[in-house]
């Protein structure tokens, strides 16, 4: 490829890159894109100066490793996709709704998905109790729990229905700490319906099961720039969740 051709792709390339944040701002999904950028640009300069024997291995090394990624990348889409289609059994004995920021007060539109699924499953299902799980973080006035509760009851949803779980800031305090309070109830062997966003319930489902709970998944939906570059994101979280664990 000329070298006046290879300006011109780059350059594009990166005046996108320039309107896309300007936009979005600095995203997860925007640092996503700039790293494979650099990545495919460095291997392309390698490939011109294969003349070095440790050049040809470094690039075929990268290249070998790039594609098991994005093999492993696409894998874990499909599965989040899947996921969040999966449908509910019928037989659920508690559900537990996941926490997702507040301003404030003011729940975040993440966090109103959320609650949004939950109050309509809740509401088709009144003899499901729920555990509304969250605490308190930065640039929160109150718990996340607090403003959850607040929402199912003004929704409709009896207050002897909810249980808050107020002290988890990840999604694996999330369930073990909702689990400690299943355990108290004596449900922690009842069938779990973890709401919570669409890109997120495989790996909610995911960590629950590891923590020994039946639980199934309900998906609040997210918007469309929300959900790609959280998909994006998910994709790490998952590989950590399945390798490391996700304490």
């Amino acid at each position: 490829m000329k070298l006046k051709t290879l300006r011109s792709i780059f350059m594009s390339a990166l005046i996108l890159l320039i309107l896309f944040i300007l936009i979005f701002g600095v995203t997860f999904g925007i640092l996503f894109i700039i790293a494979n950028f650099i990545f495919v640009v460095s291997l392309y300069f390698i490939s011109q100066k294969l003349g070095s024997k440790w050049l040809r291995i470094i690039q075929r090394t990268a290249l070998v490793a790039y594609g098991l990624f994005f093999v492993s990348f696409g894998a874990v889409q499909i599965m989040l996709m899947l996921e969040a289609g999966r449908e509910i059994p019928d037989d659920i004995d508690y559900a537990v709704i996941l926490g997702a920021g507040l301003k404030g007060e003011e729940l975040s539109e993440t966090l109103k998905s959320r609650l949004e699924a939950g109050a309509d499953y809740l509401q088709e299902h009144p003899e499901v109790p729920v555990i509304v799980s969250g605490g308190q973080g930065e640039g929160e006035d109150i718990p996340e729990s607090t403003a959850m509760f607040r929402y199912l009851t003004s929704h409709g949803i009896s207050e002897d229905r909810i249980t808050e779980e107020n002290q988890s800031t990840t999604t694996w305090e999330n369930l073990r700490n909702s689990k400690a309070i299943l355990e108290s109830k004596g449900e922690e062997d009842g069938k779990i319906l973890i709401i919570t966003s669409d890109y997120h319930v495989f790996r909610a489902t995911l960590t629950g099961k590891q923590l020994g709970l039946d639980s199934s998944g309900l998906a609040g939906e997210s918007g469309f720039f929300i959900k790609i570059n959280y998909m994006i994101r998910e994709y790490f979280a998952v590989v950590k969740t399945v390798f490391i664990g996700g304490e």
